[in-house]
């Protein structure tokens, strides 16, 4: 009974809607009980013939085996007209919208440096501590999970900030050495210069004044100096055609820097612009490189 039953609504509601002449078509049905775990599919086709209102009505099946099963009686079957917006269409036929893919690698690695670049400018606007993944995610229009797959806290968003502002200081400091004097001192002086004016970039000041209240609160942030030891180089290079005395390169480096660089560098991290104008900056650097090769001796400098 049940299972007649169903049969029939399936029956009725994929019939197409027809004139009053064909109100009492016959279905052909097995003489097998019909039942949902025999009908694998259903398809139907309705047409109008050209001279008479006759509607056809196939229904195909397959049967446990597969195969076609018997023909039995004939069955008085009225049709209905299909509800308004159906189609007759079984669930299979039905087109399923297209399912929304995962980004691929290169949007993945765009979306990425898009938030790295969103989170340095609030980083450098409002500090890492007032800076919230929140506004990160309005900033950058995106949902939480796409942040949050990416970068699973602020450290790690600010590690990767810095690691971006490290790689373009490294193409920075690449192009410099490229165009370094071919003497050994002037080489080392060139340099030095470089320390000077990338510890008082402002962007770098911003992102190392943040790194270092991160790190006095035992989270560091940023890695090893990977710049020191190439003006060690240089130094070694000039103490090897004998115009430093430089036994150990590594620590006339350390001195050099501290000498040229962590006076200015500190005073700009506590707001001090003073070597911010590119003469007075010029000018400081003269007279500390002057001091530094010369030294303080009596007859010197």
């Amino acid at each position: 009974m049940v299972s007649s039953a169903k049969a029939s609504c399936c029956a009725a509601a994929s019939v197409a809607a027809a004139p009053s002449a064909a109100a009492n078509a016959a279905v052909v049905l097995p003489k097998v009980p019909l039942s949902i775990r025999h009908l694998r599919f259903v398809t139907v086709e309705a047409a109008l013939a050209k001279r008479d209102d006759t509607v056809q009505l196939k229904t195909e099946y397959f049967g446990r085996n597969m195969g076609r099963l018997p023909s039995g009686r004939k069955i008085a079957h009225k049709t209905a007209a299909l509800p308004e917006g159906c189609t007759g269409m079984t669930t299979a036929d039905t087109p399923r919208p297209a399912r929304a893919g995962r980004p691929t690698k290169r949007q993945s690695e765009r979306i990425a440096a898009e938030i790295v670049v969103r989170a340095r400018e609030l980083f450098i606007a409002q500090g890492f501590a007032a800076t919230t993944m929140e506004q990160v995610i309005a900033a950058c229009g995106i949902g939480k999970d796409t942040l949050y797959r990416r970068f699973a806290t602020k450290e790690e968003l600010f590690a990767a900030v810095a690691q971006k502002a490290l790689e373009r200081t490294e193409a920075w400091f690449g192009a410099v050495a490229a165009d370094c004097p071919e003497r050994p001192l002037d080489r080392v002086r060139h340099l030095a210069r470089w320390f000077l004016d990338a510890n008082l970039d402002p962007e770098l000041l911003a992102l190392k004044r943040e790194a270092f209240i991160e790190a006095m609160r035992a989270r560091p942030l940023v890695g090893a100096d990977p710049f020191t030891p190439k003006l060690a180089e240089a130094i070694r290079a000039a103490a090897a055609a004998g115009e430093l005395a430089a036994p150990d390169a590594d620590f006339v480096a350390d001195q050099l820097i501290a000498a040229l660089v962590l006076g200015p560098s500190n005073a700009a991290l506590m707001g001090d612009d003073a070597l911010a104008d590119p003469a007075a900056r010029k000018a400081w650097f003269d007279r500390a490189w002057r001091l530094f090769v010369e030294g303080a001796a009596p007859g010197r400098g």
